[in-house]
């Protein structure tokens, strides 16, 4: 994680895997959810 808060993620032994994730914040949500977690249309 660095000081912005975006998380990397390294590579696999064969070296395929590299990911990284950008934090954007908080907001409201994009979609409604049912106390089961399925989204509501």
């Amino acid at each position: 994680m660095d000081s912005h808060n975006n998380v990397y993620v390294g590579e696999s032994l064969t070296g395929n895997r590299v990911q990284r994730f950008l934090y954007k914040g908080l907001g409201p949500p994009q979609r409604q959810y049912d106390q089961h977690g399925f989204v509501q249309d």
